[in-house]
């Protein structure tokens, strides 16, 4: 679009200059000069100028309209940017001269602000048209989002963003997060963003300078944290006092972190195990009853987990095996029985009552306070951890008579 046309230096004075050293030759003529009145950072300018030459009548006794000098030789177009103070040319000997004469010249514009133009045409005799300035009003360039319009996250993991924009953005804009903790900062557009549920969302950015502000979406692709815990107690049925395997394992698609587990007894008490790796330890029951083994596996982000509840079956102690007597003498009587698995002692009972001081921890006992010809009934029973007994075992055993031995007079 042709601007308005100032006859004028930049000073804003409407003036028509003319160099001519005599009324008799008349300058050359400029027809038409086009130039925007607006532009934009990057654009090209382009500035198009018409003239032509003018014959004078010679009364003075100089030939004016000899050769080229009645042909317009130059159209001289300069430029000044904002906060230059003097002028650039763009344009200005013709090739080859002529009369009307027309050119162009461009310019590319690198800033905001007020460009001026500058239009000059001389012939050959050299005379000059007067200048013609034009403005060209160049606002400050809107900012342009550069930064990745899509985010694939981790659920449960920390992640940044940071908005970028062109031509120097004062503030930044957010709305709409993928739910779980975040912060952010107007005056940088940096974002932080811990995302708790997997899916897809969407969130408006925008950037702001003083001409105007770029708006766009951010798309957040959120990936789901898959867990499965695949631990394991071996065996599932025991008895008290014998250990049990508890093994850690899993999968976990962001990788494991760690596993932290708990041990509930039959009575309800707990015992924490603390947070470990994958692996195995031993576990010894106490009490008689049904177990729980809670384990958690977390992944590598320390926020997504799965819990897994394993139970076993814990017994009491069985009566020990093999119970017999290995020597009955009148006075004393040797017994013994097979070791019981998980067993911390014995205990040994004749009629009923316990014989020894002391838990044993071998699997033999001798009875040395028997008397001669007596029948009794012994039993034998294992101790578990918690003090509590298995089941008897039992065996009727009679001494033998006592004999006198006479010696001959």
């Amino acid at each position: 679009m042709q601007g308005t046309r100032l006859w004028a230096i930049v000073s804003g004075i409407v003036l028509i200059t003319l160099c001519a050293r005599a009324d008799l030759v008349t300058p050359p003529t400029v027809d038409w000069i086009s130039v925007p009145s607006t532009g934009v950072v990057g654009q090209s300018i382009s500035i198009g100028v018409g003239a032509h030459g003018n014959y004078s009548d010679n009364s003075d006794g100089n030939d004016w309209n000899a050769g080229y000098m009645p042909l317009v030789l130059a159209i001289n177009v300069y430029v000044q940017r904002p906060g230059e103070s003097g002028w650039t040319q763009i344009h200005g000997w013709l090739d080859p001269w002529r009369s009307p004469a027309e050119d162009w010249a461009s310019f590319t514009v690198t800033s905001a602000g007020t460009h001026y133009v500058r239009v000059q045409v001389m012939d050959g005799r050299p005379w000059f048209s007067g200048d013609y300035v034009y403005a060209i009003g160049v606002p400050s360039p809107l900012p342009v989002i550069t930064s990745s319009l899509m985010m694939n996250v981790n659920q449960g993991f920390g992640t940044s963003y940071q908005i970028t924009a062109t031509n120097n953005p004062n503030n930044f804009g957010l709305s709409g997060l993928p739910p779980g903790p975040a912060g952010f900062n107007p005056a940088n557009g940096f974002v932080t963003l811990q995302p708790t549920s997997a899916g897809t969302y969407y969130s408006t950015i925008s950037a702001t300078n003083l001409a105007g502000t770029d708006t766009k979406t951010l798309t957040w692709n959120v990936v789901a944290a898959v867990i499965s815990p695949s631990s394991s107690v071996s065996p599932t049925t025991t008895t008290v006092g014998v250990p049990v395997t508890l093994t850690r394992a899993g999968y976990a698609n962001f990788g494991i972190g760690w596993f932290g587990s708990i041990v509930w007894r039959p009575d309800g008490s707990s015992e924490y195990l603390g947070n470990q790796q994958a692996g195995s330890q031993s576990y010894t029951p106490t009490m008689v009853g049904s177990y729980v083994w809670q384990v958690w596996l977390y992944d590598s982000s320390g926020y997504n987990n799965a819990v897994q509840s394993i139970s076993w079956t814990v017994s009491g102690l069985s009566a020990p095996a093999n119970f017999q007597t290995t020597m009955v003498h009148s006075d004393s009587i040797a017994l013994s029985w097979s070791a019981v698995g998980g067993a911390t002692g014995y205990n040994v009972y004749r009629n009923g009552t316990k014989i020894n001081l002391t838990a044993l921890t071998g699997t033999s006992y001798s009875d040395l306070t028997a008397q001669s010809g007596t029948a009794y009934t012994y039993s034998v029973r294992a101790i578990a951890t918690d003090g509590s007994e298995s089941p008897q075992a039992t065996l009727n055993v009679t001494t033998a008579a006592s004999f006198v031995v006479f010696t001959p007079l």
